[in-house]
């Protein structure tokens, strides 16, 4: 075969490559963030290969003349062209490694993979890897945010942003943005962005000794890396799911940085989670003769010792059943006679300004404000706690807080907006439209069907003016899309009609 076949077939094949690299973005929107990425990627694979091509093309007739010394030039003028094409080789293995972030900014703003999805956060991520690699620096950390205002957030930046957070100490802030990057549209996160804040969830949940959640973040890792696998591993050993120390020293000899996961596989082989002792934190009982409740007389020892139960079990479960077996004692406790005299001599003996009765008014009152509040806290549904006065009051009480703390939450994202809004107030709506979100998820796991509709009719009033002000004014269509979709959601488990219409429009909106 000559040199001129060679060269031919090389054209053709790469010819047939560049057809139709990927699937044509001419079957989606053109002006969808699928159609666009798309059409990214097979421009620089298109690019690529023609790089390629000539490369090959320019070896082979310097062989066929007889001269070797083009090739060198050849290769060099190869490689910068794959760097400028995916500058991400570069900023992987030198500008992260040797902490350059504004190099690694400057080269990410070039594209290519892996950042087709999301160009402009990708370069802000790269430089904030890099970054990580240097002592704190807040001026740098400022400036790398203000490089987000230059696109749309999307999930590498919002990745980049947690990644700063927590840079500067907000781990609570990171921890709500890395995990905000799931209700984003797939097409607007790159999956090493997903990978990326996958593995810092499970290194800041290992971090605190919570292994069930790293047990369920690295079950919801569809291609998991050798690190997930290995914190994987650790998780089932610590929780006690299997004892097969080989099967954890296999999985850290294959993981990367195994020096610094050195001392994770010595303390649990050494002392698993679940062999530990748990450590009560100890309690400094007050003893004050002069305080009223301290009298020495009799008193609803039985209700009182329930309701110290709740309060110190908390959200461990069997909540409801707390709940009921409370709510009955706290019933037989106000209508028993001698207690009710008992309150009503210790007022008289306190010259109290109110009667004896509307202090046990108060006072029951109060409980059922408590008991609301533990309610809320157990996370269970309350239909279970009973028919009682002090359960039904109670489950009012709960009703009523919850929706007025909703309505007070919600404040936070109907504040005044400029159309011109920096990164750090884009950000801000955000963590406040999750906060409420979260609210809401509390509130419905234990409010009765109606109670739920009307919460969601406060929080849809007050986030849809947040969406169409990140839609119309800033541009953000893929974090208005992110909340239109889950309202839709909700607006349907609530069968709110007219509002999931409303929403299923906005969710089919080219992004």
């Amino acid at each position: 075969m000559t040199t001129a076949m060679i060269m031919g077939v090389c054209v053709l094949v790469c010819l047939a490559v560049v057809a139709a690299p990927l699937p044509s973005s001419d079957m989606l929107d053109p002006e969808s963030s699928r159609a666009k990425f798309n059409r990214r990627a097979e421009a620089r694979l298109a690019a690529t290969v023609f790089a390629l091509a000539m490369l090959a093309c320019g070896v082979l007739m310097a062989l066929e003349r007889g001269a070797t010394w083009p090739i060198v030039p050849l290769a060099v003028l190869a490689v910068g062209g794959m760097v400028a094409l995916h500058p991400w080789l570069a900023v992987r293995w030198i500008c992260i490694p040797l902490g350059l972030p504004r190099l690694a900014v400057t080269m990410g703003r070039l594209g290519g993979h892996p950042w087709v999805r999301d160009p402009e956060g990708g370069a802000v991520l790269s430089g904030v890897l890099a970054q990580l690699r240097r002592p704190l620096d807040a001026p740098m950390n400022d400036w790398l945010r203000a490089r987000l205002r230059r696109g749309p957030l999307r999930g590498a930046g919002l990745v980049a942003a947690g990644l700063l957070a927590a840079d500067g100490g907000d781990r609570v802030t990171a921890r709500a943005l890395l995990a905000s990057i799931d209700d984003l549209d797939p097409a607007l996160c790159p999956p090493l962005a997903r990978r990326i804040a996958l593995e810092w969830r499970i290194a800041d949940a290992a971090r605190n000794g919570d292994w069930a959640l790293v047990a369920t973040l690295t079950e919801d890792g569809l291609a998991p890396s050798r690190t997930v696998r290995l914190m994987a591993a650790l998780a089932r050993h610590h929780r006690g799911e299997t004892a097969d120390t080989a099967a954890l020293w296999r999985a850290w000899a294959v993981a990367p940085r195994r020096r610094r996961t050195w001392s994770l596989i010595r303390g649990a082989v050494a002392n698993p989670a679940h062999l530990q002792a748990i450590a009560l934190e100890h309690v400094a009982l007050v003893d004050d003769v002069r305080l009223a409740a301290n009298d020495g007389g009799p008193a609803p020892r039985e209700v009182l010792a329930l309701h110290v139960e709740a309060l110190v079990d908390g959200d461990a479960p069997g909540g409801t059943a707390r709940m009921a077996r409370l709510g009955k004692a706290w019933d037989r406790a106000m209508d028993d006679f001698g207690f009710r005299g008992h309150v009503r001599r210790r007022a008289e003996s306190l010259r109290c300004t109110v009667l004896g009765e509307k202090v046990l008014a108060r006072m029951h009152r109060e409980v059922c404000e408590d008991m609301a509040r533990m309610l809320t806290h157990t996370g269970e549904p309350a239909d279970g706690v009973g028919d009682g006065l002090t359960a039904t009051r109670s489950v009012a009480q709960m009703h009523t807080m919850a929706l007025e703390e909703l309505e007070q939450m919600c404040s936070s994202v109907t504040e005044p907006r400029p159309a011109c809004a920096t990164v750090s107030q884009v950000l801000e709506q955000w963590q406040a439209w999750l906060q409420v979100r979260t609210r809401y998820q509390a509130l419905a796991r234990v409010a009765a069907p109606e109670v739920r509709k009307d919460a969601y009719t406060i929080i849809e009033l007050h986030l849809r003016q947040l969406m169409a002000w990140l839609w119309n004014d800033l541009g953000e269509r893929g974090l208005a899309n992110a909340i239109s979709a889950w309202l839709l959601l909700e607006a349907e488990r609530v069968h709110d009609e007219d509002s999931a219409a409303y929403h299923r429009h906005n969710v089919a909106l080219v992004i």
